[in-house]
């Protein structure tokens, strides 16, 4: 899968970078990255296939979550974890991604 350099997210550009280090606050290694301030998903460089698509699809979720505002209904962080996750996976199972599975460190 080509992951683009942005995409739209209803009016919001978003930047879609590769890095070979994510990690969260707690120094934690993360397979991608959502961050709302810069408008950045930020994707591990060494994910290939199925496991950057549904990474790639997670973290869509999780801008979409911001942009449309429910994250304002004091969504918790596990909910939204929740969702973004199945969603990414529903949409792997109708999209014919043979996901694979595994343990993924997402945020």
């Amino acid at each position: 899968m080509k992951i683009p350099n942005s995409i739209d997210v209803f009016g919001m550009k978003v930047s879609i970078k590769l890095s070979k280090n994510i990690s969260d606050d707690f120094g934690n290694a993360l397979d991608g990255q959502w961050d709302s301030k810069s408008k950045t998903i930020t994707l591990n460089a060494e994910l290939k296939g199925v496991d950057l698509a549904q990474t790639f699809f997670h973290e869509i979720i999780h801008a979409i979550i911001h942009r449309t505002g429910v994250k304002q209904t004091y969504l918790s962080h596990d909910c939204e974890e929740i969702i973004s996750e199945n969603v990414s996976v529903w949409l792997g199972e109708n999209f014919d991604f043979k996901l694979k599975r595994r343990t993924r460190n997402k945020h």
